[in-house]
């Protein structure tokens, strides 16, 4: 039975609601099985949030922990406290695993849990369940894994809030496992708590009477002319990263260029996420292949948007609209 073994660290972190030091999180070309140490990743991100040890497959590990949280950051659901947590694992002083949780909206790792019960084990290859529940956050190897030709992707969200004086914490694991031929050989999913509530819920939410005041509900602005909606949603998780390309007058947006980086983020229907440098915000849901979405800038302007998902290549294709400075085409091309 797996364990989310970041639990206590979470909870540590949100109950100081402002703690640790921020830190860019390591991705996986820049980690080696194997070869990198405690040593070296502290090279690489300094000094450890915590340190400890665990038991697991009659094995000891050792743990590193790097962390941070703020009050004040920005986040894709209602009440939450932004953390992000990397986490490594050692065996023999050998790096053997690494995962990473996020609450802040820019690099959220929140998945879509409703389908990983679509990937078959013996099965389902390993890019076919990547594109069924979209990218990892964590990878474990040998001995962190049972066999020794296996490997392991890790999909690891945590989230707190205060509530009442007492802190709700949500957390999902999901570990696909798979051969060396990438067939999946085994997945399993833990979870706890209560599901998030998304930001864009709720008729009275702060950021829907924003959204009001500033665009309204004028049926005038056409979004939609020109878009080819396919006929069913596409299997492949929307979670990721792409690049935009965007006409129209871009100051609402408060970006700079017109190529952004958009970050999305796909749970069932819902769809979250961030675009630019400075934060801007995105959230809406998505229907038979088509994103209806809502954006706000880092400095507060808003306005809405179409998307199309084109299931045959890894492009959305769109329109934005904010109607006190025109609209535009919103473009993306996923990246990772």
């Amino acid at each position: 039975m797996i364990k989310i073994f970041s639990i206590v660290v979470v909870a540590t972190v949100f109950i100081a609601g402002c703690a640790g030091t921020d830190f860019q999180k390591l991705g996986i070309n820049k980690l080696v099985f194997g070869s990198d140490t405690p040593e070296t990743i502290k090279q690489k991100l300094g000094k450890p949030y915590s340190e400890g040890t665990f038991i697991k497959n009659e094995n000891q590990f050792k743990t590193m922990d790097y962390a941070y949280a703020s009050l004040g950051g920005a986040t894709a659901y209602k009440g939450v406290i932004a953390a992000r947590i990397q986490k490594f694992y050692f065996f023999q002083n050998k790096l053997v695993g690494h995962e990473f949780t996020s609450s802040w909206a820019i690099d959220s790792t929140d998945f879509d849990d409703s389908k990983f019960s679509e990937i078959i084990e013996g099965t389902t290859t390993l890019q076919e369940a990547i594109e069924l529940i979209g990218r990892p956050s964590g990878e474990y190897v040998y001995p962190l894994v049972e066999n020794e030709n296996e490997k392991a992707k890790v999909y690891l969200y945590n989230q707190t809030k205060r509530s009442s004086g007492r802190l709700e914490i949500h957390q999902k694991l999901l570990v696909v496992t798979h051969d060396e031929n990438s067939i999946v050989t085994n997945v399993e999913y833990v979870s706890s708590g209560e599901k998030p509530e998304y930001v864009s819920s709720g008729e009275k939410s702060r950021d829907n009477q924003l959204y009001s005041e500033k665009v309204g509900t004028q049926s005038s602005v056409n979004l939609g002319h020109g878009l080819d909606s396919p006929s069913m949603t596409p299997n492949k998780s929307l979670t990721g990263s792409y690049i935009s390309k965007i006409t129209g007058v871009t100051r609402a947006l408060n970006i700079k260029g017109r190529n952004p980086e958009v970050r999305l983020i796909q749970n069932g229907k819902k769809i979250s996420g961030t675009f630019g440098s400075k934060g801007g915000m995105i959230w809406g849901e998505v229907e038979d292949g088509t994103i209806t979405f809502k954006f706000q800038s880092s400095d507060g302007n808003a306005g809405r948007g179409v998307w199309t998902v084109k299931p045959e290549s890894d492009e959305i294709i769109g329109k934005w609209s904010a109607n006190w400075v025109g609209e535009g085409e919103w473009n993306l091309t996923r990246i990772e």
